[in-house]
């Protein structure tokens, strides 16, 4: 690499501009590896969500039993919180279009 190259990719790694005239070559390679590690873990984890997103999406297209398809089940990363949370709203939803049913019918017949 020439030293326009080195410098070029330590700025895009995120070195400030002027403040790599400090850094020494090791530095600025360390620094660059180390970024675009981060990165590629990153959008590992990208591609892993979309895929699972994917999945998910299709399963509840195409499932006939949609009764086990939630989110919490697919991302376990949530907190027990959180999850309870989630399924109160998804109860309260599910009890509110329940609700709306009879009121409807009503008002059209």
């Amino acid at each position: 690499m020439t030293e326009e190259e080195v410098l070029f990719e330590g700025r895009v790694a995120g070195i400030d501009f002027w403040d790599i005239y400090n850094w020494t070559w090791g530095e600025i390679r360390d620094f660059v590896l180390v970024y675009n590690e981060r990165e590629r873990r990153k959008n590992q984890e990208r591609s892993i969500i979309a895929f699972i997103h994917a999945r998910l999406a299709a399963q509840m297209i195409f499932s006939d039993s949609k009764e086990n398809l939630y989110v919490q089940n697919e991302f376990p990363f949530w907190t027990e919180d959180e999850q309870k949370e989630m399924r109160i709203t998804r109860l309260r939803q599910t009890i509110e279009s329940h609700a709306k049913k009879p009121q409807e019918a009503t008002k059209h017949g």
